[in-house]
């Protein structure tokens, strides 16, 4: 996979920022892209794929094993993602089933 490059000069010189406000939140969640800021231009932007959280640090040493911490985050968000979804059509259900007796009680 190709790294990441900055869209305003071309850099690669990349690092992971914080998403600010529920706007950003909620495209990270729901897509692939990531916040980035570069370190040759100062520009903050998205971008597709994983991006170093400290582009000028020197590589970390292993601490753990497992999953590296790209597909962590991925699973975390693809569970955060579901529970979200089922807690809605659980929602949706429980509405349509008082609706359902509301109206069943209402009848003659």
């Amino acid at each position: 996979m190709r790294a990441p490059t900055c869209t305003a000069c071309g850099s690669s010189q990349l690092r992971r920022i914080r998403a600010r406000g529920l706007g950003q939140r909620a495209v990270r969640t729901f897509s692939s892209l990531r916040r980035y800021a570069c370190l040759a231009c100062r520009h903050e932007g998205w971008a597709r794929g994983p991006i170093p959280w400290d582009a000028g640090a020197a590589p970390r040493p292993i601490q753990a094993p497992g999953r590296p911490l790209e597909a962590r985050d991925l699973a975390s968000r693809r569970r955060r993602r579901l529970a979200f979804a089922a807690s809605l059509c659980t929602a949706i259900l429980a509405g349509s089933m008082v609706a359902l007796v509301v109206d069943w009680a209402g009848r003659p």
